[in-house]
């Protein structure tokens, strides 16, 4: 069973400390937090039936390369919430039903439409991150902006 978070995290955050995504997902510093930090955060009951899953992403840095990671919390790829691919690259998943009803795609942070990461590297440089926007489109933008985050998990 995946559950997605309906709004984000209060507080924003970035997807790299600089504007890069040669490590792609497997390597990017959210995919660490999401998997220490906020896994962490979870009351111990949670944590202890929460499933360790395969996400698949590009590699970064343009690569049409997919690499499998091994994750407790992860964010969702633009293909698992669009069923589509604009600025990803192929391969990473498939759409969940959940996000077919696009005005779930509008998440907030603190009360306010935001712009929220994806796990996907933007196929098009080595510098962005994907996102869903605040109109609940699909974009992409500089891994260190900070912008909304929306966990999911499986149990």
């Amino acid at each position: 069973l995946s559950l997605h978070m309906v709004n984000c995290l209060d507080a924003k955050g970035q997807m790299e400390g600089s504007n890069i995504n040669t490590n792609g997902w497997d390597g990017c510093a959210m995919r660490n937090t999401c998997n220490t930090t906020y896994f962490g955060m979870l009351p111990p009951a949670l944590q202890a039936v929460v499933k360790q899953v395969q996400k698949k992403a590009s590699a970064g840095n343009q690569s049409a390369t997919i690499v499998t990671s091994l994750d407790k919390v992860w964010l969702a790829a633009e293909i698992e919430i669009f069923g589509a691919t604009t600025y990803a690259k192929t391969g990473e998943g498939s759409q969940y039903a959940y996000y077919t009803n696009s005005g779930v795609r509008i998440k907030k942070v603190a009360g306010a439409a935001s712009h929220w990461w994806e796990r996907s590297p933007y196929g098009g440089n080595a510098a962005n991150f994907c996102y869903a926007n605040s109109l609940g489109a699909a974009g992409n933008g500089s891994a260190s902006a900070s912008i909304g985050v929306a966990l999911g998990l499986c149990v």
